[in-house]
């Protein structure tokens, strides 16, 4: 009997797998993502005379940037204001991804562990 043959009719492998597919399809449906950190800071401008040098309520901004690390360096984007909400989405959407990806790890971590009970159970019956 092939090793394959061994496992198609355990019900629980069965279960996870069945699992492991649902949450891969998920994956498929998730929009563009992005890792990193949105910043939103404000600023005092250059202009000695400006009246944000003066009172914090009239520092310029807000301004936005999204931070990640690519090679271990820090990049830095600046997010024009108008896309700030769809910045926030590709966040989620990472989160979503890692979170889908965790899942995913478990349960191919339960199959195999399954699949070894099954062989070390073969072998003590012989």
């Amino acid at each position: 009997m092939s090793i394959k043959n061994k496992f198609k009719n355990d019900k629980q492998i069965i279960f996870f797998w069945s699992e492991f597919k649902r949450i891969r399809k998920e994956i498929l449906n998730v929009n563009p993502f992005r890792n990193g950190s949105i910043l939103k800071r404000k600023q005092i401008c250059g202009n000695k005379n400006c009246r944000c040098r003066k009172d914090k309520k009239y520092l310029h901004g807000p301004y936005y940037s999204w931070t990640t690390k690519k090679l271990k360096k820090t990049q830095t984007i600046i997010i024009p204001p108008e896309l700030i909400n769809e910045a926030n989405e590709y966040l989620e959407n990472a989160k979503i991804i890692k979170n889908k990806i965790k899942q995913l790890t478990k349960i191919s971590d339960d199959i195999f562990r399954r699949k070894v009970e099954i062989i070390r159970n073969q072998k003590i019956k012989k």
